[in-house]
């Protein structure tokens, strides 16, 4: 009985001791979910536990669109990087779209080298991870999400390595207000101004373009922090 006392009040301490890191978390921005840092705050992928209802959700979202097994997926815990996209989203973003960022999960295929950056960062630069630009004719040169995990394999992904596994991000996306991209561009246009008398250079960018404004799959965005990459999904 005394060993089994003892066994309980360390659960609790082990608990408690949980609960306050995810209240400090909190109130330094963090999510609230995210587990111990590496050493110094060093940013550290995490490997979820496929019973875990965080897990489940992320598979849920991939295997929607895609027949591809999932190997593994991991939480991406960079706090300067997060801290970088909420300050973008938040203060950039949502205040030019009447305080709604539009902000989305996406999907945002790479190569192993790509992902190994986030791990390797410096935990206090939010510079050193860049995601990866591509150009096509439709939307020209930017960052390009898809709502699709079947669009991002068949547009981004890297071929498979020696194991025959590939790698994609699950990303948050401030999307923002967005226009058809219907001609190649390397920035965000401006609306088209239409009104009498008003100046067409004072009117706000749209944040994003999309390959159909109605139902959209494709967006491509034009900053690093318009993004995070929240999960990495290994499969094959």
């Amino acid at each position: 009985p005394e060993a089994a006392g003892l066994h309980v009040e360390a659960g609790r301490r082990r608990a408690a001791a949980a609960e306050l890191e995810a209240r400090e978390r909190a109130r330094a921005g963090l999510p609230e979910r995210w587990g111990p840092m590496g050493p110094g705050g060093a940013p550290v992928q995490v490997a979820l536990l496929p019973q875990s209802p965080e897990f489940q959700r992320v598979a849920r979202l991939f295997e929607a669109t895609c027949e591809k097994r999932i190997v593994a997926i991991h939480r991406v815990q960079h706090a300067a990087l997060w801290r970088s996209y909420t300050l973008y989203r938040d203060f950039t973003i949502a205040p030019s779209n009447d305080g709604d960022a539009n902000e989305r999960q996406l999907f945002h295929g790479a190569d192993r080298d790509a992902i190994s950056q986030i791990s390797t960062a410096d935990a206090a630069a939010s510079q050193c991870f860049k995601w990866d630009r591509i150009t096509t004719h439709a939307s020209g040169w930017g960052i390009y999400f898809a709502r699709d995990a079947q669009r991002s394999i068949a547009q981004r992904c890297g071929p498979p390595d020696a194991a025959g596994e590939q790698r994609m991000y699950l990303a948050r996306v401030a999307v923002g207000s967005y226009t058809f991209g219907a001609q190649p561009v390397s920035g965000a246009p401006k609306p088209t101004c239409d009104v009498p008398g008003r100046d067409p250079a004072a009117l706000t960018l749209f944040d994003t373009v999309v390959d159909d404004v109605r139902n959209p799959s494709v967006f491509v965005v034009f900053r690093d922090a318009a993004a995070y990459p929240e999960y990495v999904i290994t499969f094959r």
